[in-house]
């Protein structure tokens, strides 16, 4: 049983009052599920796992195992890389593009089972770690091919324009950066709700993603916060990252791992709250639409 909340059936598309009270309610809520630890379970192993790669990017940087990493930046070769500190200076960029990779093709099943351990919870049901994983497995290649269509939309949303513009100075040079993550947060917004649709009504892709886009419309004030307010943890060291060079000549080289492990936190939290605080807004939203059916 679905608890109702009165907030969930008055917030307007528009209406940012009740879509901000709306998310936060989302948010404490799915936060309060981490009661049960097993619901933290698949996000704190994804973490895991890029920590284990950050420990064999730190500890592969000679030769082979370089030319490897090298083949993430344009220009660089495995000898350079071994090279103390251009390893470090890199090391963002390099791990952010496999970061690209490992988000369509292995995030997905993480974040699968997390949305049915929070569903399960919303229903006030134990969750079931092992059958959380091999619902998600199921449908994986659903889950897969949604998350490389947003993938797609975002990296051209993103690079397109700068790569059209190329590097502009002053205000310019920076409204295009800005506009760009604006417009990968509205698509992000737009697909919220795809893979939840996938996982707790077994809808194909089309039909999840069309479905998703009519929610998020529906609902486009509530689904822009849910994806924003989590985006602005990762953003001081997201910042400090991108200065990578000037950290490593005017203070330390080795401060940027500290910076790198920084961010794969803030990530872990603003992922549970994205994906937390909309599977808790889909779930209510859906129970409030039956309920004022009944009536």
């Amino acid at each position: 049983m679905i608890v109702l909340d009165e907030t969930y059936n008055r917030a307007g598309r528009f209406d940012i009052a009740a879509s901000a009270r709306m998310v936060f309610t989302s948010f404490s809520t799915a936060l309060s599920y981490l009661q049960s630890f097993r619901v933290a379970v698949p996000l704190l192993a994804y973490f895991g796992l890029k920590l284990l790669i950050l420990a064999l990017y730190l500890n592969g940087i000679s030769e082979p195992v370089s030319s490897f990493w090298a083949l993430f930046v344009r220009g660089l070769d495995g000898e350079n890389m071994s090279h103390y500190p251009v390893h470090l200076i890199v090391m963002q960029t390099i791990l952010g593009r496999l970061e690209m990779v490992l988000g369509i093709v292995v995030h997905p099943a993480f974040q699968g089972a997390t949305v049915l351990l929070i569903a399960s919870a919303i229903r006030r049901q134990a969750p079931s770690l092992g059958g959380s994983f091999r619902e998600t497995l199921r449908k994986y290649p659903r889950l897969v091919g949604v998350s490389l269509i947003m993938s797609i939309l975002i990296l051209a949303f993103v690079h397109i324009p700068s790569a059209l513009l190329g590097d502009m100075r002053g205000v310019p040079g920076l409204i295009v950066p800005i506009a760009a993550v604006c417009a990968g947060l509205v698509v992000q917004a737009f697909f919220l709700y795809a893979m939840i649709l996938i996982l707790l009504e077994d809808r194909a892709i089309p039909g999840a993603i069309g479905e998703s886009f009519r929610l998020a419309w529906n609902t486009i004030v509530t689904s822009l916060l849910l994806v924003g307010l989590p985006f602005i943890l990762t953003l001081p060291v997201l910042l400090l990252g991108m200065k990578g060079d000037l950290i490593a000549f005017h203070l330390s080289p080795d401060f940027l791992v500290h910076v790198q492990i920084a961010g794969e936190i803030m990530i872990l939290i603003s992922t549970y709250l994205v994906i937390g605080g909309a599977t808790v807004t889909f779930s209510r939203k859906r129970a409030a639409a039956e309920e004022n059916r009944k009536e």
